[in-house]
């Protein structure tokens, strides 16, 4: 009798052990499955945006060569058929109207600054610091509103990649039109400043402000934001309405 109770405790450890056993290997490869599960999806979110990544430097880069290529033809061939116009004028008509020889220098003139615009030479050959303080010149000089640069950055701006350098010109450049058109500003300022291996660009100015919430949305802060998601670069906007606004962009050398 004993032994027989004695075989039916153990038959029921046995079962109690075996039923623990098979709840833990359920518990576990239920675990380990959403485990690969989520690790799976985290891959696949992780390719699709090192592919919307590509596609987007692929479509800023695209822009980029349209405008060198608009900018060269303007420069190249406007800019010379203008030019060559205006030499032809004055051999046809030696005392042409001083007006007519100033609108045609005048044109001439803007043709250039579209051109260097598009495409600007002083990144290439001077770096991003000069580029940025002649576009800073040039702007402030044909929309009259008052533009202050200062750069108080040591040797960085000097050795950025070329597409890095483009990249945030184009994004002040961007700044600059949109403050234009929508902010009337009478006060620009733009600084960069360096703290080790990070470029820091602040731009201010003292226009009527948007709402983030709103203008977040709008084509031109998406611009400028996939401009800087390319180049692995951050932006912090602040603004409000009648507050002016402020942007702080930072990039860090990898």
């Amino acid at each position: 009798m004993q032994n027989e109770q004695f075989d039916i405790y153990v038959m029921v450890i046995l079962g109690m052990a075996g039923t623990f056993l098979l709840g833990t290997a359920i518990v576990f490869f239920y675990i380990r499955y959403r485990w690969q599960f989520y690790k799976q999806k985290e891959s696949l979110q992780l390719l699709e945006m090192d592919h919307q990544k590509a596609l987007l430097a692929a479509s800023v880069h695209t822009q980029d060569e349209e405008r060198k290529r608009i900018g060269r033809d303007l420069h190249d061939e406007i800019g010379s058929m203008l030019s060559s116009l205006r030499l032809h004028i004055q051999r046809v008509i030696p005392n042409t109207d001083k007006d007519i020889k100033a609108d045609i220098d005048g044109i001439i003139s803007r043709v250039r600054d579209i051109s260097h615009q598009l495409l600007p030479p002083g990144i290439e050959l001077f770096g991003l610091a000069d580029a940025l303080e002649e576009l800073c010149e040039n702007i402030a000089h044909l929309s009259g509103v008052e533009i202050i640069y200062s750069n108080k950055a040591e040797d960085m701006p000097k050795r950025l990649h070329n597409d890095v350098a483009l990249s945030l010109y184009r994004v002040i450049q961007e700044l600059l039109n949109n403050t234009l058109k929508h902010a009337d500003a009478t006060l620009i300022t733009v600084s960069m400043q360096q703290a080790k291996d990070e470029l820091h660009i602040i731009y201010t100015d003292n226009g009527k402000g948007f709402d983030t919430r709103v203008a977040g949305r709008g084509m031109g802060l998406y611009n400028i934001k996939s401009r800087l998601q390319v180049i692995n670069a951050s932006c912090d906007i602040q603004s409000g309405i009648n507050k002016g606004c402020s942007i702080h962009i930072c990039y860090k050398e990898t």
